[in-house]
């Protein structure tokens, strides 16, 4: 089959490669071959060799059969999906058939980059090497994702085509950063403003946004960073990050020696937030995540070969395959994974928040497989694979099966993460249980709101293209007619059929085999052959829909928290161009999950009452819409009396000193008020100093408090005086875009815009911060009954 059909016009039929990429048959999920019910086994992408100006990629699909004992050995690949569709096509060869599977433009361009010029090269890709439309498939290959990556060969790190800025900063890290015996006059220089902008934007690079990429990283036995056609190794890479951040956080003598530069001085607190850079965490997380790695780092070996950049790039930096190696493995000799992770999922998840994901079930599934107490399993379905060993371990080992599900409304899989979290708490901290519910971590609710309606929308469309065909088919063959299975299987529609399915033509259904007479008079009095199939499979397709369509996801109740309320973000500030990273709320109060620390104890030796903890869905009420409510124990506190403005930006309000009793804001702050603005904590979690004090009222009184708000960020940047610029740090942490309450019984406190006057301030038992509830009216009986 050549994709065209020129039998009718008398030319010789077109070669498979004189057809565009466009003109072939699409790979659909119906093409995919099934994958064996055995763990380990999985798709390589076989990148035909070819000249990288070439624009058509051409691969074969390789699945392995029930009786395979053996994988080719292959590389994986860590790519960025991104937002654009599938517009770009590969070309995939299939039994003497050419098809063209949509793929991003992103995996489009790493494929050409990636492909060599004289042999196969053999890719693992999620995007193509799983079948996306098939959800027991994925969620067994997610179960799996930690021995993908473990066992390949190397991590390709695809961050997209290079740019000069790209090629800038790679050179300067390969020849400049890591020449350590220099590093420090490099700080200085004014010369190294622009590379280290250009270091600063490659680490803000899409691909640094992707959650799946910590494991996939962590789990590399080796990994090669590709922009265009440049590579550097990843270990590199790490330690120039690791020497950027540690310098910039430390001293801050990078933005001091912007400031000097005429072409970088507007730029203020440009490298203020390297350290909440994904690519920062990235680094920072990969290097603590495990024990015991199976190929450790030297890094004493490392860094005493950083300063030979004049010699030729070494093989850790180039992409040439080496000879003699293995090319293919034996399913039973594959190795496991001896890496000893040292880090919760709860911690995982609430640290890791910068990190985007395509799919909103990936805030937690992308990080089972990475974290100390969980080993990610598939829900049952079609592909079940029973590993008895495991499950047998579970009992016995800190790692729980984790069930992953993409069938499940989000709702529930964020309810089974909390669920779990206080589950594992119980043997940690009982009263800090409750604390995951204060952390931001899941999609936002208007992006999910956003994907419902898209979803609703295709179901719509696939609901009326089902109708379609069925009516089509009954007005064909009529509602009884079966066609013999060998004929159905040598009887492929011709061009003309379907481009036009309302027509019957004689080239793909014979006359003996199109509907008589009899066979539509018996269709229409109901009468049907009891072994055809054909409409109950199109009315299992409709009435499947009619399912899906009672079963869409709801919104998050407000015991999730959404990551609008993530301390930082990327966004765009005036006179640069792009985004970048800035702060854009408070820290969260509770801190992340930790044996050695806490940073408050509200509810002090009362620990979770799990008698009390249930989770139970409401149907909808006359106006009211279905809701997810928790159950907790505790007790009411307070009630909020007075609100005032939010500190938008972290500059505090003149109105907050009237709240708390320093009207004038002269002399020394009240002890309250100043202990408010920093949440009672230093920068490290702990007492805060006693300078503080005096650190607020030098704030106060130069920080344009008659303006209508002190100026936190101008002390900052432009204040000469560390302490206060370490005061204003911490306040921003505490306060940005935080509103100020008092209580009836004249507490303050700080509190998320939306909070009004007569809400309740609780205690509940098992959280270590207060809550802010508000209390719903009761609903009588008679509106139950109707």
């Amino acid at each position: 089959m050549d994709g065209s059909d020129d039998s009718d016009s008398g030319l010789p039929p077109r070669r498979h490669d004189d057809l565009g990429p466009y003109e072939h048959p699409k790979y659909k999920s119906t093409d995919y071959d099934a994958l064996p019910k055995k763990r380990g086994a999985i798709r390589i992408l076989q990148l035909l060799p070819s000249d990288k100006s070439n624009p058509r990629i051409e691969c074969n699909l390789i699945t392995p059969g029930d009786g395979d004992d053996k994988i080719h050995t292959y590389e994986a690949l860590s790519w960025c999906w991104g937002k654009d569709d599938a517009t770009e096509a590969i070309i995939i060869r299939k039994e003497r058939k050419y098809y063209a599977k949509m793929v991003k433009p992103n995996l489009y361009a790493a494929l050409k980059a990636l492909r060599f010029k004289s042999e196969p090269r053999y890719i693992w890709a999620d995007a193509v090497c799983i079948d996306q439309d098939h959800l027991d498939e994925k969620n067994h290959q997610v179960e799996m994702m930690n021995e993908i990556y473990d066992n390949a060969e190397q991590v390709c790190i695809w961050l997209g085509e290079s740019d000069e800025s790209s090629r800038i900063a790679l050179h300067f890290i390969k020849h400049e950063v890591l020449q350590l015996k220099k590093f420090d006059k490099l700080c200085e220089s004014k010369d190294a403003s622009r590379k280290w902008h250009a270091l600063l934007e490659l680490m803000q690079r899409e691909w640094f946004s992707r959650r799946w990429v910590v494991q996939e990283i962590a789990l590399a036995r080796k990994a090669l960073i590709h922009c265009g056609q440049d590579t550097i190794s990843w270990d590199k890479f790490a330690v120039a990050v690791e020497l950027f951040v540690e310098v910039e956080t430390a001293t801050h003598r990078l933005s001091e020696v912007l400031k000097t530069d005429p072409e970088y001085f507007h730029l203020l607190g440009w490298f203020e937030n390297v350290s909440a850079l994904g690519a920062s965490l990235l680094v920072d997380a990969t290097e603590r995540l495990f024990r015991d790695k199976k190929e450790k780092r030297q890094p004493t070996a490392l860094l005493d070969n950083l300063d030979q950049s004049s010699e030729p790039e070494s093989d850790s930096d180039s992409d040439t395959k080496k000879k003699g190696a293995k090319e293919w493995k034996d399913f039973s000799l594959i190795t496991k994974s001896r890496m000893q992770p040292l880090l919760s999922l709860e911690f995982l998840v609430s640290s890791l928040t910068i990190f985007d994901t395509t799919v909103p079930h990936d805030t937690i599934y992308a990080l089972l497989a990475i974290a100390k107490d969980t080993s990610p399993k598939a829900a049952p379905g079609a592909l079940d694979s029973s590993d008895h060993t495991r499950d047998g371990l579970e009992f016995f080992t800190q790692s729980k099966l984790y069930t992953v599900d993409y069938k499940l409304p989000y709702v529930e899989v964020c309810k089974g993460f909390i669920q779990f979290s206080i589950d594992r708490s119980l043997q940690t901290d009982r009263s800090r249980a409750l604390d995951v519910i204060c952390r931001p971590w899941a999609t936002e609710e208007k992006t999910l709101a956003r994907r419902r309606s898209e979803e609703q929308d295709k179901k719509k469309e696939e609901k009326k293209a089902a109708r379609r065909e069925l009516r089509l088919r009954e007005k064909r063959y009529g509602p009884g007619f079966q066609p013999h299975q060998s004929d159905a299987v040598q009887n492929q529609p011709c061009k003309r059929c379907t481009n036009n399915p309302a027509s019957v033509c004689d080239k793909c259904c014979p006359v003996s085999e199109k509907p008589n007479e009899q066979d539509r008079s018996s269709s229409t009095t109901g009468k049907r052959d009891e072994g055809s199939d054909m409409e109950t499979n199109d009315r299992e397709k409709i009435d499947t829909f009619e399912i899906l369509d009672k079963s869409v996801d709801m919104p998050l109740p407000s015991w999730i928290p959404q990551l609008s309320h993530a301390p930082y973000g990327m966004y765009e500030n005036a006179g640069i161009d792009g985004p970048r990273m800035n702060r854009k709320n408070a820290d969260p109060l509770v801190g992340l999950p930790s044996l050695t620390q806490r940073n408050y104890t509200a509810a002090q030796t009362k620990k979770i009452d799990m008698r009390a903890l249930k989770f139970r869905k409401r149907p909808k009420l006359l106006s009211q819409a279905e809701h997810y409510s928790m159950y907790v124990r505790g007790f009411l506190l307070d009630t909020v009396d007075e609100v005032e403005e939010v500190a938008r930006n972290g500059h505090i309000p003149k109105e907050w000193a009237l709240m708390g009793g320093w009207p004038d804001a002269t002399g020394p702050p009240p002890d309250d008020f100043w202990r408010t603005l920093v949440a009672d904590r230093g920068r490290d979690g702990k007492n805060p100093p006693f300078y503080y004090s005096r650190a607020c009222e030098e704030s106060f009184r130069k920080g344009a408090f008659a303006s209508g708000a002190v100026n936190t960020t101008d002390l900052i940047r432009h204040e000469r005086n560390s302490v206060v610029a370490q005061f204003c740090r911490r306040v921003q942490a505490v306060v940005w875009n935080k509103a100020l309450i008092k209580t009836k019984e004249g507490r303050l406190g700080l509190v998320r815009k939306g909070v009004k006057s007569g809400d309740k301030v609780c205690i509940i038992y098992g959280c270590s911060v207060p809550l802010i509830l508000r209390e719903n009216e009761r609903k009588d009986e008679d509106i139950f009954s109707r």
